[in-house]
């Protein structure tokens, strides 16, 4: 179930579009303020299973970007299978490579998921292993971005657990 409305809401957001008008003291924002970026969420690098990551991701990149640029790319959440440097290694050379993409992208931001971090060394591999795209310094695990003006905030999961949601509306590990 949790799965099936990650999935709902990744496609929802997979490209959105927003557009706002609103006044702050004196100043406003026009009309035509137009804000495009994608999701992709649960890329799993390294999965081993049909033709994987290293094939579809590429193509949902090409996808997204076919129509028109991007201000940001979102890779959110299980970027990789399990968290080893070597699937980083997948990631960067995917996000890196030119022909990935159809139309530019202004800034590829990722979030670490549970999956990420279950290897031992897994924050230190998201961080060292995303830096090829972050200019060479270590991916932060969290950030606060404005993109087109607009604030975006990204809180990457810490261990290697589920959590779950549980009747009191707290996080619960399973």
């Amino acid at each position: 179930m949790k799965k099936n409305i990650s999935l709902l809401f990744a496609l929802v957001l997979a490209v959105s579009t927003v557009k706002a008008q609103w006044f702050v003291g004196s100043k406003d924002v026009k009309d035509d303020v137009v804000l495009k970026f994608g999701v992709i969420s649960d890329t799993h690098f390294e999965n081993n299973m049909g033709e994987g990551a290293q094939v579809k991701v590429p193509q949902a990149v090409r996808n997204l970007t076919a129509h028109g640029p991007l201000e940001a790319l979102f890779v959110v959440g299980d970027v990789t299978n399990n968290g080893e440097a070597a699937q980083y290694e997948m990631v960067a050379s995917a996000f890196l490579n030119d022909e990935n993409y159809n139309t530019r992208v202004g800034k590829n931001v990722f979030m670490m998921g549970n999956h990420d971090n279950y290897s031992a060394s897994g924050q230190q591999n998201f961080m060292k292993g995303l830096a090829p795209l972050n200019g060479g310094e270590d991916y932060p695990l969290d950030q606060y971005l404005e993109i087109g003006g607009y604030p975006f905030i990204t809180i990457s999961q810490r261990d290697g657990g589920a959590v779950n949601v549980g009747a009191s509306g707290y996080p619960q590990e399973v």
